[in-house]
């Protein structure tokens, strides 16, 4: 008994370690010019006031060129860089619609979640200038399949009013007030499993003082290990041990019986 009751710790030993461990699978911080997305049109920054890219760029062998002018001064962002935008049409030279996509590579993970830092600094302005048709949503699409969305910023109005988080994705701010200071919206949950996530992250802005900026664009899952040959082995040989224990002692019981001759 003292052989099986040992044999079944193994066994949940075993098991319970190849089970399931939570994982980073993408995260994009901004640090460095190797990005882990596509931009439906270039990033730019006009020298004044309008531009969408990566700041305050001060990785080593950038293409974009610094900024002639500081970009509104967020805090809370993790690491030196981080990505924003203001008025992206650019005085109607460049398109006022912008998506970000990042493919994902998700096979053999589940319980998928969403996490970023957010801020936007158009809610400190004098007059807040974001208008019904300026946003920012986030959402997500496993193998090709139905968009899920994640996180949605809105105006909570027609014309000059503040943005807000769009908690039902109706197209009107009506939660949370975010500011110049990055907040943290973490594990927000991806419904399904598959083999290639398409992470979408779009943005209208076509007004000064319009201004978004994210960081620590970031992908976690769940991942079930298999158990390593080793373990499967001695997990074989166990077993076996105990079957022949128990073989051994029921013969033992079988020869102890007295003949009813």
């Amino acid at each position: 008994m003292r052989l099986l009751n040992c044999f079944k710790v193994l066994c949940l030993t075993m098991l319970t370690s190849s089970i399931v461990s939570a994982d980073i699978i993408m995260i994009e911080n901004f640090e460095d010019s190797t990005f882990n997305f596509t931009v439906s049109d270039p990033m730019f920054h006009d020298g004044v006031g309008d531009y969408y890219t990566v700041v305050p760029l001060t990785f080593s062998g950038n293409a974009l060129g610094s900024p002639a002018e500081a970009v509104v001064p967020y805090t809370g962002f993790g690491g030196s860089n981080f990505f924003a935008a203001e008025d992206v049409d650019d005085g109607g030279l460049r398109p006022d619609f912008r998506t970000m996509s990042f493919n994902v590579n998700i096979t053999n993970y589940n319980t998928l979640t969403f996490s970023t830092l957010f801020a936007a600094s158009g809610n400190a302005a004098a007059t807040p200038a974001y208008d019904s048709n300026d946003g920012f949503l986030i959402r997500a699409s496993i193998d090709g399949g139905a968009f899920q969305n994640l996180l949605a910023f809105e105006a909570e109005g027609a014309t000059n009013q503040l943005l807000r988080r769009d908690t039902n994705f109706d197209g009107i701010g009506d939660g949370f007030l975010p500011s110049a200071t990055f907040t943290a919206f973490n594990n927000l949950a991806i419904a399904g499993t598959g083999n290639n996530l398409l992470l979408e992250i779009t943005l209208t802005s076509n007004d000064g003082n319009v201004e978004f900026a994210f960081d620590n664009v970031t992908i976690s899952g769940n991942i079930s290990a298999v158990p390593e040959p080793s373990s499967i082995a001695l997990l074989v040989l166990a077993g076996s041990v105990v079957g022949f224990r128990c073989r051994k002692r029921a013969a033992s019981k079988v020869a102890q019986v007295p003949s009813r001759d």
